[in-house]
Order: structure tokens, then C-alpha cells, then sequence
């Protein structure tokens, strides 16, 4: 969402259907919670690391049958370059929404080595605030 005007929403899971057929969809989700440590020494040079929290850090691949289609993925990734731009993510059926960075950007995988084909987009995104505890995955949220 921008920090003036109206909000834009990306549904990935869906997929993009155009004719009958679905041209962009994501299809893997990889979710990592990665620890935060400050390591920290005593007086008597005893390790005393401090635990910061954990980030959610989460892979997102996507398919794309032509390469016209891609212009979605990339207003994604430029939403999430763009300072003036808040991007939010859920991953537990919109219970939970969390402020997400860019980490790393779509980067082309062509099928068959021909983009005419399509291709395969992998990218990384991370939660911009670290949490303190781990979600328990059988409360519906693991996000």
C-alpha cells in the first residue's frame, strides 16, 4: 500500500487466467525462521549469546507460461524496492498480515532453456519486524 492513495492487491495463489488458462501461479512456498543472535562474552570470556528474536524469511516460486505475464511479478518486486510503498504478506489465509522487504529478486529460470516456453521466478522476501516466539504450526498460523 502506498503511504498516500489506494491499495493494490496481489493474489498469487490463484493464479492469472486469461482464455481459460493460467498463465502466472506461485507454486512453492518455503517458509525459514531465522535466528537473530548477537554474540556476546563475559568478563571471563564465557559465550553469552543474546537471542534478538526470529525472522520469518519466506521463497516464493512462481510459473509463468509466457513472458508477458511477468509484468505482475515485477510490479511485486518493484513494490517492495519502492520506499514509498508498505507491502504486507499472509500466509495463513489473511488471519495475519506481516510487513515484508525484499531479499532477494526475482531472478528467470527459462523451461527448457526457452523463455518463449515460459520460465520459472524465484524469489525472497523477509519480515521486516523479528518475532519473539516461534508460531506453533497446528494453530492454523505458522506464519
Amino acid at each position: 500500500m502506498p503511504q498516500d492513495g489506494d491499495e493494490e492487491e496481489f493474489q498469487f495463489y490463484d493464479g492469472f487466467v486469461s482464455g481459460g488458462r493460467i498463465y502466472t501461479v506461485l507454486t512453492d512456498i518455503d517458509l525459514v525462521y531465522e535466528t537473530e543472535i548477537e554474540n556476546r562474552d563475559t568478563i571471563n570470556r564465557r559465550a553469552r549469546p543474546l537471542l534478538l528474536g526470529f525472522r520469518p524469511v519466506v521463497g516464493l516460486t512462481f510459473q509463468v507460461r509466457t513472458m508477458s505475464f511477468y509484468s505482475r511479478i515485477a510490479t511485486f518486486a518493484s513494490r517492495l524496492m519502492d520506499p514509498y510503498w508498505t507491502v504486507k504478506l499472509s500466509l495463513d489465509n489473511a488471519a495475519t498480515y506481516r510487513e515484508i522487504v525484499l531479499r532477494k529478486g526475482p531472478s528467470p529460470e527459462p523451461f527448457g532453456n526457452k523463455t518463449i516456453a515460459g520460465a520459472r521466478f524465484k524469489m525472497t522476501v523477509a519480515a521486516r519486524e523479528l518475532i519473539a516466539e516461534l508460531p506453533a504450526i497446528a494453530t492454523g498460523s505458522a506464519w
